[in-house]
């Protein structure tokens, strides 16, 4: 069975349906007979369009069995490959994060240091945590939080005249974290990042 044979089977059906559309449109309804014949008409041609359904179908239905086939050949691959993309991203995303959290550590010890070569030691340890670039990753970040403490918030919200965020909208604070892009630093709030990598085929280098 192929698309020409199709074809052929289609063909009568077409015209057959184009006949009755044009027989349609020069139709008029004005007395209650011809509403029953529209109505007889309509039953026919739904009856009809089963059958050219059915035709289609006996054509159609073979081939989504054997696509079917293929599709589950190919999908243990896929599902595998996809398994192992994550776990990889994942890794990349547990370094990337580890290092950060380490980085973050040693800057915040610089303000508690007043050597200054103490503090250039600190500076450069922390640098030395930033991963390089690589071509083709990228790691985006996402800010969002949650209440740690409703009693403080609703302090800070008082103080800093925020009183849409009094009956404590979690939308809207979640709303200001992701806009400033890091911790706003809002007492009973705890920001939350979440980091997720990237790969663009086409641009790492082999």
């Amino acid at each position: 069975m192929n698309t020409h044979d199709a074809a052929l089977a289609a063909e009568p059906e077409v015209a057959d349906a184009r006949r009755a559309a044009e027989l349609i449109d020069r139709m008029c309804i004005t007395t209650n007979a011809e509403l029953q014949v529209a109505t007889s008409w309509i039953a026919e041609i739904k009856t009809k369009a089963e059958e050219v359904d059915a035709k289609r179908r006996g054509f159609v239905d073979p081939l989504n069995g054997v696509i079917k086939q293929i599709n589950d050949f190919f999908r243990p691959a896929l599902d595998s490959l996809k398994a192992a993309e994550a776990a990889l991203k994942g890794k990349i995303q547990t370094h990337v994060s580890d290092n950060l959290e380490q980085r973050d550590q040693l800057l915040a010890q610089v303000a508690d240091t007043d050597h200054y070569g103490a503090r250039a030691e600190l500076i450069t340890k922390a640098s030395a945590l930033v991963p390089e670039k690589v071509d083709g990753l990228s790691i985006r970040e996402s800010w969002t939080g949650e209440v740690s403490d409703a009693a403080m918030l609703m302090d800070w919200a008082i103080a800093n005249r925020r009183h849409d965020l009094l009956l404590i909208n979690e939308k809207a604070l979640a709303a200001l974290t992701k806009a400033a892009g890091r911790d706003p630093v809002i007492p009973g709030w705890r920001a939350i990042v979440k980091r997720t990598v990237a790969v663009t085929a086409s641009k790492v280098r082999s």
